[in-house]
């Protein structure tokens, strides 16, 4: 037990609590929209007290139980921003993992991009370590097919950090999330690896910065042709929310996504670059700060008429998954038509 904490506190540069911000989407994605133009190695923008926040949801998940300290957690981020809601969530999870143990993990649920997951995910592997993943898989199996995906999603992510962030480290954690596999569309768990890889969010809150791994490093696109061709869409789908957090100019948020749709425009293979700009539209929406018609704009400024419909289908996806309320309407909101119009109907209907 003492030499796995020892591990994972040398691999997150964590000391007392274990502060994991991973979310299914990087960190930027949850900069509210007035720093929306701020360099992604600006401070954390999410004014919450983490650890007042995980001694005050352990006291309710004590008194009043955890199901019911969730709900109020839940009613409680409603009136937030999503920024300061997914780090509340976090919190949460931490809470909830002291208070509980492994078996607490039915209280988490999908919401604030999943932030329970990742918090209570991070921290039992921490304490348990790898053998808790079979557990872990069991449970997100059990769980109503909405919610499969953001479960092992937070899996890869704690998966990864637990074993580094090396390119033997992502390989062994791909091995490990395939054994997870509950045929999905995308496997979660896979999609939430090479996010953790990217972005390296479960080690934010140590600095309070977003530290997403160099650019371009070993290149625009790595690793995704350094891993089995398996992964190689999934591994590019992740790219944009990497480009777009790492690349340090064009500073504002418009020329940001210009410049991730140059690199998808010259992946030369045509089905990788429509898979990234699938990728740029999952990250539209937050970034626009669930504004329909700037995360449009976005699109715009990144995708190629040929791409455009790829761009914003997935974007009309990441607005149902984040519950925005009128996302039916979306499709013909973003001014899509014919084939482009069929095609976004059909990401309605999708659910990861």
């Amino acid at each position: 037990m003492i030499a796995t904490l020892s591990r994972y506190r040398t691999h997150f540069a964590l000391v007392g609590s274990l502060c994991v911000i991973a979310v299914g989407f990087s960190i930027l994605s949850y900069l509210p929209k007035s720093n929306l133009g701020t360099s992604s190695l600006e401070r954390v923008d999410s004014a919450v007290d983490f650890q007042k926040e995980k001694d005050y949801w352990h006291t309710q998940i004590t008194s009043i139980g955890g199901e019911d300290a969730y709900r109020e957690m839940v009613k409680k981020g409603n009136s937030m921003t999503a920024s300061q809601s997914h780090v509340m969530a976090h919190s949460f999870g931490e809470a909830l993992f002291q208070a509980r143990g492994v078996e607490g993990f039915a209280v988490c649920g999908p919401h604030f991009v999943y932030g329970c997951y990742h918090q209570f995910i991070g921290n039992a592997i921490a304490a348990v370590g790898l053998p808790v993943v079979e557990k872990f898989r069991a449970a997100c199996a059990s769980k109503p097919r909405s919610t499969i995906f953001p479960c092992l999603h937070g899996l890869g992510h704690g998966i990864l950090g637990y074993l580094g962030y090396s390119l033997e480290d992502l390989k062994e954690a791909l091995a490990l999330c395939e054994a997870s596999n509950l045929g999905e569309d995308r496997n979660g768990c896979i999609d939430g690896v090479f996010m953790e890889y990217n972005i390296h969010g479960l080690t934010a809150y140590k600095s309070g910065k977003i530290e997403p791994r160099k650019f371009p490093g070993e290149g625009a696109y790595s690793p995704c042709f350094d891993v089995n061709a398996q992964y190689r869409a999934q591994c590019v789908y992740q790219l944009p929310d990497w480009w777009v957090a790492a690349i340090l100019s064009p500073g504002d948020i418009g020329g940001r996504f210009a410049q991730a749709g140059i690199y998808c425009s010259n992946m030369n293979d045509t089905t990788l670059t429509q898979v990234c700009f699938e990728g740029i539209g999952h990250i539209a929406p937050s970034l626009s700060n669930l504004d329909p018609d700037a995360a449009a704009a976005l699109c715009a400024s990144a995708a190629p008429p040929d791409y455009r419909a790829s761009c914003l289908s997935s974007a009309a996806l990441r607005f149902k998954l984040e519950g925005f309320k009128d996302y039916l309407g979306l499709c013909e909101r973003f001014g899509l038509s014919e084939d482009g119009l069929v095609r976004c109907r059909k990401f309605e209907n999708k659910t990861s």
